[in-house]
């Protein structure tokens, strides 16, 4: 799900789709925090990842786990403590439309109403638009951040510059080296 959901998420919603080499990567990071965790067949490419998704939706296999449903709640809250506390319960109903049967199921949240799940897939929709047609583009110094089509490639959508920018890698990223951040003034990654 960490690999699945994020990717079906991001192409359906989101003002541009994801690359293969931002998918393979995703991928790659998932396994890799897997066999560090000490969790053994772990698939290797997204097409294996999405038919295990897929076979337990097809399967009915999702039930109710109070263990998760907690995480799930957990990261619900974290995501919505920006927000004031009285969009706190509409936000939640419109993150319950949001999900996919199964797992709205599995996590035991409450059905929301057909209007509401369109409204919440025409916000997502209509906010991917006015991204992608409406904003101006970002500034230079966040420019690295980009995600290149091609590994080592020059970021896409906009002008850049190599320098200007404290968190990103030297010159391109590598799953190896997720999480070791350094600053353009630091002798040492910040992780």
């Amino acid at each position: 799900m960490f690999v699945v959901a994020p990717v079906r998420l991001i192409n359906e919603y989101e003002f541009r789709t994801l690359t293969e080499h931002e998918i393979k990567c995703a991928c790659n990071a998932i396994t890799l925090m897997g066999r560090a965790m000490g969790i053994t067949d772990l698939p290797i490419s997204y097409a294996d990842y999405e038919k295990i998704v897929d076979d337990e939706y097809a399967s009915d296999k999702m039930r109710v786990d109070p263990r998760g449903k907690a995480i799930a709640n957990s990261v619900l809250a974290m995501f919505l403590r920006p927000a004031p506390a009285f969009i706190h319960p509409f936000a939640r109903r419109i993150v319950y439309a949001l999900l996919d049967d199964p797992v709205r199921r599995a996590l035991d949240y409450p059905k929301q109403p057909r209007m509401l799940r369109h409204f919440a897939k025409a916000l997502l929709l209509t906010r991917a638009y006015i991204i992608k047609w409406m904003f101006p583009t970002r500034p230079l110094s966040w420019a690295i951040l980009r995600t290149p089509k091609v590994p080592g490639g020059a970021p896409r959508f906009q002008k850049y510059r190599k320098a200007g920018c404290p968190f990103a890698y030297p010159d391109e990223y590598d799953c190896s080296r997720l999480g070791t951040w350094t600053h353009a003034n630091a002798a040492r990654p910040i992780t």
